[in-house]
């Protein structure tokens, strides 16, 4: 499925609930349209993930 007609398919409630993450690394999963939740990562030099209970800076 091309990706502007998955986008048609998003309710408006959807397309909002993916503006915000699930948490600070996880992006939320539509569940009815098989959309999956990704893992971001970001570090000004080099990628960053941080695990479980962290302090949002890393340390």
């Amino acid at each position: 499925m091309k990706d502007f007609e998955l986008i048609k398919k998003l309710t408006i409630e959807e397309k909002c609930a993916l503006l915000s993450g699930m948490n600070e690394w996880m992006s939320r999963d539509i569940k009815r349209l098989g959309i999956k939740s990704v893992r971001f990562s970001d570090g000004p030099h080099g990628l960053r993930r941080q695990g479980d209970t962290g302090d949002h800076l890393g340390l």
